[in-house]
C-alpha cells in the first residue's frame, strides 16, 4: 500500500518508497494515526544528542552568567544537561503543536511559536531546579519565574529558529531526492517496457538473427525484420508488428516502413523523395503522409 509522506505537516507525495532523509513518521491514511520507524527515530535522536552535547560543552567552557567561579567541569555538566532537557521540552511541544493545530492555524510559524511559548513556560520552572542541583542555589520557582522566562523565551526562540530552518532545508533536500528517485524509477520502468515490447517481436526471430532492432519493412503478407545481426521474414501483418513495438523509440516513415530512431544516421532528398540512411546501409523512404511526424522527432 502506498504511504503518504508528511514533511513538516505538508503532504509531499504518495509513494511506496522509503524516504531517504530523516523522516521518522509516516501517516497511515486508512487509520489516521502516526507510525514510527524505530531505526530512523533512533538515528535522529543520536544525531540530535551529539549536537546538544557539543553545544552544551561549548557554552559550558565559556562559563557565562558569572559561572566562572564554579569548576569548569560543573559548568559543562550544567549546560549539557540544560541543553538536553531543553530539547526534551521544546521538541515534543513544537511537534505536538505543529500537528494538532495544523487544521486550525494556517501559518506554520505561528504553530511552532505556540509550541515554543509553552515549552518556555515549562523550562522556566525547570531551570531553578537544575541550578539548585548543580550549584546549590535555593529554589524559588514562582519568585524567579518572571526573571527567567524572558531569557528562556528569547534563547529558545533563537535555537528553535535555527533548528527549524535546518530541518526545512533537509526536508527540501529529501523531497528533491524522492522526486529524483521516482523519476529514475519511472524512466527505468519505461525502458523495461520498451525492451519487453521489442523482445516480443525479436523472440520470433531465429536466435542468430536476434539483436538490436533497426527497421521493419512490409513485403506482401510478410514483415522483414532488420537487426544488427541480419534480417528475417516473418509471416504476420505489418500492423501487428507495429503493435508489438508500442512504446519503442521508433517511427513509421512510410506505409511499408518503420525505423528505430537510434538507427538513423542521415537524411537526404533524392528526386523529390526524402530518404533516411540507416546504420546498416539501408535507405528508407519518407512518404508525404508521415513527413510531419518524422520532422517532429528531428530525423529530417
Amino acid at each position: 500500500m502506498g504511504k503518504l509522506l508528511i514533511v513538516r505537516g505538508q503532504r509531499i507525495c504518495v509513494t511506496p518508497l522509503i524516504s531517504p532523509a530523516n523522516r521518522y513518521s509516516e501517516y497511515v491514511v486508512s487509520k489516521g494515526i502516526y507510525l514510527f520507524d524505530k531505526d530512523l527515530l533512533f538515528k535522529k535522536l543520536l544525531h540530535d544528542l551529539a549536537i546538544l552535547v557539543g553545544v552544551g560543552t561549548f557554552i559550558g567552557l565559556l562559563s557565562p552568567f558569572g559561572m566562572d567561579d564554579n569548576p569548569l567541569y560543573l559548568s559543562v555538566f550544567y549546560w549539557v544537561s540544560l541543553s538536553i532537557f531543553g530539547y526534551m521540552l521544546f521538541a515534543p511541544s513544537i511537534h505536538v503543536s505543529e500537528h494538532c493545530l495544523n487544521k486550525h492555524v494556517n501559518s506554520y510559524w505561528i504553530r511552532i511559536s505556540i509550541g515554543a511559548f509553552f515549552a518556555s513556560i515549562g523550562m522556566s520552572f525547570f531551570v531553578p531546579i537544575l541550578t539548585w542541583f548543580y550549584m546549590g542555589y535555593p529554589i524559588d520557582l514562582f519568585g524567579n519565574f518572571f526573571l527567567i522566562f524572558p531569557n528562556v523565551l528569547i534563547i529558545g526562540a533563537v535555537i528553535t529558529l535555527i533548528y527549524v530552518l535546518a530541518e526545512k532545508y533537509k526536508d527540501k533536500d529529501a523531497a528533491l531526492t524522492v522526486s529524483q528517485e521516482m523519476l529514475q524509477s519511472q524512466q527505468q520502468a519505461l525502458s523495461e517496457a520498451k525492451q519487453e515490447n521489442s523482445t516480443q517481436l525479436i523472440e520470433k526471430l531465429p536466435v542468430e538473427k536476434r539483436g538490436e532492432l533497426i527497421c521493419l519493412e512490409m513485403s506482401d503478407h510478410y514483415v522483414k525484420v532488420y537487426t544488427d545481426k541480419g534480417h528475417e521474414m516473418l509471416l504476420m501483418r505489418f500492423k501487428d508488428a507495429l503493435n508489438e513495438l508500442n512504446g519503442y523509440a521508433g517511427i513509421q516513415t512510410h506505409r511499408s516502413w518503420w525505423v528505430a530512431t537510434s538507427a538513423v544516421t542521415a537524411s537526404a532528398k533524392q528526386n523529390r523523395k526524402i530518404m533516411l540512411t540507416l546504420n546498416n546501409g539501408l535507405e528508407v523512404p519518407v512518404s508525404r503522409t508521415y513527413i510531419d511526424n518524422v520532422k517532429r522527432v528531428g530525423l529530417i
